[in-house]
């Protein structure tokens, strides 16, 4: 890597799990990440479950120039329905 070149670093979800998805983006570009990671669903004995606001989300990603670096827990079942996520 260049010395010029800045290093890409992601916001864990698990830092942040308090928060809304949009306001995790926020949070990640205040601290200087490059990306953020989600989490869309709560895990067993989780205690945040904010609805996933995919075009406040996608609005904050654009405001801030922060990325998506991963997306935790997706889960299939007979049930999903792939056009929401």
């Amino acid at each position: 890597m260049d010395a010029d070149e800045a290093r890409e670093i992601g916001l864990a979800a698990l830092t942040v799990l308090e928060l809304p998805h949009e306001e995790q983006v926020s949070v990640a570009a205040q601290a200087g990440y490059s990306h953020a990671g989600l989490r869309l669903v709560p895990v067993a004995g989780q205690p945040y479950n904010h609805p996933f606001d995919v075009v406040q989300v996608e609005k904050r990603l654009a405001d801030t120039g922060v990325s998506v670096l991963d997306v935790e827990v997706f889960r299939l079942t007979p049930r999903t329905n792939i056009k929401e996520f």
